[in-house]
Order: structure tokens, then sequence, then C-alpha cells
């Protein structure tokens, strides 16, 4: 239907277009077979493809983020209120800690789960799949920033991110 028949802008309809478009692309993603390969043997299995994927994003992250790395000028006071810029770089360092260790948590959970070590649960299945397809895993978004990048440059935006605020920490303002 014409969107302004419903009063609404030519905008809303191109809105709607797109978020239809993402659906039906999720939903033949999700339809492909998961079925390792049926050739001469030369390529990898998905379970191969997903553990060597899983150990090399884990290998990449970096320690978590530590107060006591601080420079002297990082964390100065202001009378008795700490200056603006580092509150935020504090309120971030908490951020993306628990970001490293849900990343770190469940890529470990996931290789041990593909060893038949542990039962693969939903959560790692989703896992699972996003590696499998370059996304980025739900679990992994709801513990970070927005962003729409595939996962191979949000796990390197993630690092790039990473490295901006270890060097914020240690040289301060």
């Amino acid at each position: 239907d014409d969107c302004e028949v419903f009063g609404m802008h030519d905008n809303a309809n191109i809105s709607c277009q797109m978020r239809d478009t993402v659906s039906l692309l999720r939903s033949c993603i999700q339809l492909q077979p998961r079925a390792g390969n049926s050739g001469d043997g030369d390529g990898k299995t998905p379970d191969e493809v997903v553990t060597e994927l899983a150990q090399e994003v884990e290998s990449k992250l970096p320690s978590d983020l530590d107060m006591d790395d601080a420079g002297p000028s990082t964390f100065t006071m202001n009378g008795e209120l700490m200056d603006s810029l580092a509150i935020v770089l504090k309120q971030e360092m908490i951020r993306f800690n628990a970001l490293l260790g849900v990343m770190r948590k469940n890529l470990k959970e996931l290789q041990m789960a593909i060893r038949g070590e542990t039962l693969m649960s939903d959560t790692l299945d989703s896992v699972y799949f996003s590696l499998t397809n370059n996304l980025v895993p739900p679990v992994f978004e709801r513990a970070a920033y927005p962003s729409l990048k595939p996962l191979a440059s949000w796990v390197k935006d993630l690092l790039a991110k990473l490295a901006f605020m270890k060097k914020w920490l240690v040289n301060g303002n």
C-alpha cells in the first residue's frame, strides 16, 4: 500500500522493505545445509572451520583492561570529582571487560562442545551458526556496542577499540 494513505513518510516504506529484505536473507542463510564436504576430501568440515575461527578470535583477544595499568594522569581528580573523561574511560573499561569475558567463555565452551566434552546449548548453537556465516553471534551483540559489521570486520574493529582504550588508559589524557 502507498504509505501516504496511512499518513506516513516515504522513508517508512523504504524502512519496511529493508527490514523485510534482511529478514528474508537471514531466513535463507538459516536454511542452508550444514553438512560437511561431500567432494574429494580436500575441504574442511564446518566443525573444523568453526574451531579454527574460534581459536583464532580467542587468541587475538587481549587481556582485560586493568585499573592498575593506568598512568598517573589518567584518573585525575578535579577537587572532589573525577575528570569526566576518566569517568567515561572507567565505564567503557567495565563494558569492554564484560564483552571480553562473554567472548572468551562462549568461544572456549564452543570448542569444548565441538570436541564433545560438553553439551551444545542453544546459545552455543547460535554462536556456531554465526561463526559459520560470518555473523556476530547474538550473545556477543547483547554485550557489545551496536554495529552492523560482519564478524571479521567487527572483530578487527573491536581490537582497534581495545588498543585505543589501552593507550588511553596507560598514557592518560
